[in-house]
């Protein structure tokens, strides 16, 4: 997973850090500004959790491990169930 710059070199990345530039790169077309939406920081969890971790990609991010758990296993509020009910 090191960068064609490093292996020309002959140097070794740490995988955590390779994993960490991974994650950074990937995301980077989802950022708009500082910090990402929560949703799509969720969203983004959840699609590549099997590629890098739950872990690893919070905290590259900054999100706290915990904060994404609470996210994913929270009830839907009724206003929202409302909107996805008229949405169909």
């Amino acid at each position: 997973m090191a960068g064609p710059r490093a292996e020309a070199a002959g140097l070794r990345v740490p995988r955590r850090l390779a994993v960490s530039h991974a994650i950074m790169r990937d995301l980077a077309p989802h950022r708009d500004g500082a910090r990402s939406d929560p949703a799509t920081v969720t969203r983004y969890v959840e699609e590549r959790r099997d590629a890098f971790g739950v872990e690893p990609i919070c905290r590259v991010l900054g999100v706290p491990v915990g904060t994404h758990y609470a996210r994913t296993s929270r009830v839907p509020c009724r206003t929202v169930e409302l909107k996805e009910q008229r949405s169909r």
